[in-house]
């Protein structure tokens, strides 16, 4: 898996913003395996909203559906 800042080149290639917190958070060492595990998304969802919004859902999981909904 590319490392965090090739991962924010992507991004602002993508998007026109790094989301370089959002990335650091998902890349953590102790936690990286745990959070690229696509099956644990439903379990992360509550804290990506929380810290990163709408916005974040959306770079985190490729959806363009709300959490809400």
């Amino acid at each position: 898996m590319p490392a965090t800042e090739k991962h924010q080149q992507i991004s602002m290639t993508r998007t026109g913003r790094d989301h370089g917190e959002l990335h650091r958070w998902i890349n953590d060492p102790e936690m990286q395996v745990t959070r690229h595990d696509f099956t644990r998304i439903p379990e992360f969802a509550p804290e990506v909203q929380e810290r990163f919004g709408e916005e974040g859902w959306n770079r985190t999981t490729g959806c363009k559906t709300s959490l809400t909904t």
